[in-house]
């Protein structure tokens, strides 16, 4: 089966675009080595409980402190539907988390990695339990697809390049808030997301706010978009129903950028 990895380095593209600058600056600096993010995990498996594993190295070296891993899983074709599971253990830079498959077919297994101050998150594709070969072969023909693009993109991009520069010339990192952190159930609330990418607010950007009870399992997650209200601020209404820990995991996307942030609420 041929699969095509998606690599999403924000620091290494930064430095990347960086570099003729960085040379003319100082011609004996060095470059600083991206992370490398690799799930360990089989091609196939079968339905009911997996271990979600992934590594994270250095320069050939395990990465023993991370800001956050985040596995992001969903099937095939239903990535509005994906599951957000932290990890749970850490050792020698290998990091896991449990999961449930529930179902046969196709998955995707992504981990978002924040370490060194850069974001990776590569994808995996997975087979649980009976995957039919014309199930495969949409995966490898979507899989072709998307290199072909992506292909594309680098070829614009060598033709263009003051175009490319300008494109990813953005902070590798925002600045997520949001408020209330405690709220009464049964009452409707007002979250306000505020973001900021450096110290400018983050405008026009698409904000989803997922919402589940932290013992919720399965699917029971609400999706909600929030509305910009002013430069930087964003807002739902959202009613509690469960007086327990709540989390709220805020998805944040433009044409530049994909990040994503988990969020505790308690419910009183």
């Amino acid at each position: 089966m041929k699969k095509f990895v998606w690599m999403l380095s924000l620091g290494a593209v930064l430095a990347a675009c960086g570099q003729s600058d960085t040379e003319e600056e100082s011609s004996g600096s060095s470059e600083v080595a991206p992370i490398d993010v690799e799930v360990l995990m089989d091609d196939e498996i079968q339905v009911g409980e997996a271990e979600l594993k992934t590594s994270v190295t250095m320069a050939g070296e395990p990465v023993t402190e991370v800001d956050e891993i985040i596995f992001e899983v969903w099937q095939m074709g239903e990535k509005e539907r994906s599951d957000m599971i932290e990890k749970e253990e850490g050792e020698n830079g290998v990091y896991t988390a449990d999961y449930t498959f529930e179902d046969d077919g196709i998955y995707h297994v992504q981990p978002h990695v924040t370490a060194e101050g850069m974001h990776s998150m590569p994808v995996h594709d997975l087979g649980v339990g009976e995957v039919s070969e014309e199930e495969w072969q949409a995966l490898e023909e979507k899989d072709e697809e998307m290199e072909s693009e992506f292909m594309d993109d680098e070829d614009h991009g060598h033709e263009n390049d003051h175009e490319h520069d300008h494109e990813h010339d953005h902070s590798e990192v925002l600045a997520i808030t949001l408020t209330p952190k405690v709220v009464e159930q049964g009452d409707s609330e007002t979250l306000t997301v505020n973001i900021n990418e450096e110290e400018d607010a983050l405008t026009d950007a698409e904000v989803t706010l997922e919402i589940y009870p932290k013992a919720a399992e399965g699917d029971d997650h609400d999706w909600i978009d929030a509305e910009e209200e002013n430069d930087g601020n964003y807002k739902v209404d959202y009613t509690f129903s469960e007086a327990e820990p709540y989390e709220v995991m805020i998805h944040v996307e433009n044409e530049e950028l994909h990040e994503h942030e988990a969020v505790s609420i308690e419910v009183e």
